[in-house]
């Protein structure tokens, strides 16, 4: 079995019992005609799946009026990049954030730290946040001045369902959207769904729900991956195995389950250049090591 090797993408671990799962879908079963069905299931279903989680608190998902399926969470942020331009607002992030965003604005994301927050922006956080596995630093400090001038907020919890001992709560005022998926922690990369939960109508992603063209087939995976695995079935399940391999690495562990940080001394030797968010963290992703060493101890074991 091949040794194991550092990953710097945010990609989670590819379980394969989660995958395998998805692939039992009985097709026989499956009604192409019948969208609306489907939609109303996964609307109804999701919240509560990701209000099951007992490693987490999630709070305040009933206090957004408008609860659309979505793509994913890529769509959800496509929609709230368009939504900032349409409103004359500057969406800012922080450092170690999801380099999409810059990307897609061409570079037109400034960073908070060097262009602090004032009247006249959006936030956009991502909880867990991208750069360290956790809750960012400043995310309460950024609220509390986003409630106070008026400042939009966006969470993007796409690594939910792959992380414990956070609290997502959803009550500030500030806080206008935001969007989960099951690509990460159900394995659904191939069949994307999730949701947003917002303030404001989103745009065509609106439409095309309450038009109901969607894909019904990416819902279906979706509820029969939610009907099998909890929101902490990937963190329970790695969790002994992930602890022993921070240790032995040197790595400081993270709330997300494949997510560690690079803190040594030795972290900050060239080789480990390709790892560092904007020069703000040494993000490691260490899925490649947890499913080898699970499998080596399961192995063993048997």
């Amino acid at each position: 079995m091949k040794q194991p090797e550092f990953d710097k993408a945010g990609y989670s671990i590819w379980d394969m019992e989660i995958y395998n799962h998805a692939l039992t879908y009985p097709l026989d079963k499956f009604h192409p005609t019948d969208i609306p069905r489907y939609i109303d299931e996964y609307v109804e279903r999701f919240p509560k799946w990701i209000m099951s989680s007992q490693l987490n608190t999630v709070k305040g998902l009933d206090t957004f009026p408008n609860q659309v399926v979505t793509h994913g969470t890529s769509q959800a942020m496509d929609w709230w990049h368009y939504w900032c331009e349409w409103n004359n607002l500057t969406c800012k992030v922080f450092r170690g954030e999801y380099p999409y965003h810059k990307d897609l604005r061409q570079g037109a994301c400034p960073f908070i730290e060097e262009y602090p927050l004032q009247k006249g922006d959006a936030l956009l956080i991502s909880l867990p946040f991208s750069g360290n596995g956790g809750s960012h630093e400043r995310m309460q400090e950024a609220f509390d001045i986003c409630d106070k001038l008026g400042i939009p907020v966006f969470i993007d919890a796409c690594w939910f369902g792959c992380c414990s001992g956070l609290n997502f709560d959803f009550t500030r005022e500030c806080i206008q959207a935001v969007a989960f998926s099951t690509t990460k922690s159900l394995k659904t990369d191939a069949w994307s769904n999730g949701m947003i939960f917002s303030k404001h109508r989103v745009g065509g992603i609106q439409k095309l729900y309450e038009w109901r063209w969607l894909s019904s087939f990416n819902l279906a995976i979706g509820l029969h991956q939610m009907g099998k695995f909890s929101p902490d079935y990937m963190y329970n399940k790695y969790k002994d195995t992930y602890t022993w391999v921070c240790h032995k690495l040197k790595l400081t562990p993270t709330n997300t389950i494949f997510i560690a940080l690079g803190e040594g001394k030795q972290y900050k030797d060239k080789e480990f250049d390709r790892y560092w968010r904007d020069d703000a963290y040494c993000r490691i992703n260490v899925r490649n090591h947890l499913k080898y060493f699970y499998n080596v101890k399961r192995n063993l074991d048997n």
